[in-house]
């Protein structure tokens, strides 16, 4: 009940011009993959890595808040059950409310579930 949200307040890109990274994009633009896709797939491996720490099964919940306008734009490089229920919100505003109502109908589901489960 303790970790119930994650905040992403950028994609964490590797420094473009690091001698390594360089190498390997110029080398897989000579392959198929092209080093573009694979530093994009490489700082959206480490997004969806912190994604997870607020999902942790299947019956999970948590708030994922995207602090970076790029998301937006690159949903098809978020986990499909991310981008599926994706919102872009305009203001802080509105993010706070909408983050208080997905909590909110949270706790009235648990509560439900948990009545449920006592039942019995």
């Amino acid at each position: 009940e303790k970790s119930r949200g994650v905040i992403i307040v950028g994609i964490p890109f590797s420094y473009p011009n690091d001698p390594l990274v360089a190498m390997k994009m110029k080398y897989l633009d000579r392959v198929k993959i092209g080093g573009k896709a694979w530093y994009q797939q490489t700082a959206f491996r480490a997004v969806n890595q912190a994604l997870g720490r607020a999902i942790r099964h299947g019956g999970d919940y948590g708030a994922m808040i995207f602090l970076d306008e790029r998301f937006a734009a690159n949903q098809d490089l978020l986990p499909s059950w991310v981008a599926s229920e994706l919102s872009v919100l305009a203001s802080f505003g509105s993010a706070i409310k909408a983050t208080s109502e997905f909590f909110k109908f949270h706790a009235i589901a648990g509560s439900q579930q948990d009545t449920y489960a006592n039942k019995f």
